[in-house]
């Protein structure tokens, strides 16, 4: 079974730096799979193509992007990329939640691909 990946686009007011900081406290505090990666950067150059164009056809500017993957422990074991996005919005959230002020609009999507088909998953 090949590993599960997912992307969330965000915006943020807090700088790259801050929210890196965050992210293994979040990962923690969410109970994130020891087996999820997790890099955060601002490099659309990186993704897949079938992501980056599903992000770009939404016409919105969200700078940051939280990748994850997880490579074994899928919750929807038929479903990789399901699962890591499973995984990675728990994480966000809170993430999210750790660095922006009290009720801050939450401005983000969630991607990952099954197959070769890119899926979105609403943050809430």
């Amino acid at each position: 079974m090949t590993a599960g990946e997912a992307y969330v686009f965000f915006d943020s007011q807090a700088p790259l730096e801050e929210i890196q900081r965050n992210l293994p406290f979040a990962k923690d505090f969410a109970k994130g799979p020891s087996a999820l990666e997790l890099l955060l950067h601002q490099d659309l150059e990186r993704l897949p193509v079938a992501i980056k164009q599903a992000h770009l056809a939404q016409n919105v500017s969200l700078p940051y992007i939280l990748e994850g993957r997880l490579a074994t422990h899928f919750k929807f074991p038929e479903q990789p990329g399901r699962s890591a996005a499973y995984e990675l919005e728990a994480i966000f959230i809170i993430l999210y939640q750790g660095t922006e002020p009290e009720n801050a609009p939450c401005r983000a999507e969630i991607w990952y691909l099954e197959g070769n088909a890119p899926q979105r998953v609403s943050v809430e």
